[in-house]
């Protein structure tokens, strides 16, 4: 199996996650929890996967996951308020 494969294999398991998801957090340094839920869904017509992580109805931190050449790349929004370098 090539580094390709393994990576295009590795992103079709990510795409795999379509749908909506229910769960819950812990902060252990900010002592909170509760509950979090993800949505997936495709975009780019099936050649990206973002994720959003809800609270409360509304993504507060969504990561896109794409395929750059045989590399799988992840792009972070942080509901800390820090962004991808540019």
């Amino acid at each position: 199996m090539t580094a390709a494969s393994k990576t295009n294999d590795t992103f079709n398991l990510i795409k795999a996650l379509v749908g909506d998801w229910q769960g819950s957090y812990e902060w252990i340094e900010k002592n909170r929890k509760g509950p979090m839920n993800a949505r997936y869904y495709l975009t780019g017509n099936g050649t990206a996967v973002v994720e959003d992580l809800m609270m409360d109805g509304n993504a507060n931190m969504t990561t896109v996951y794409h395929l750059d050449g045989a590399d799988l790349r992840a792009t972070h929004y942080c509901a800390a308020g820090n962004q991808p370098p540019a």
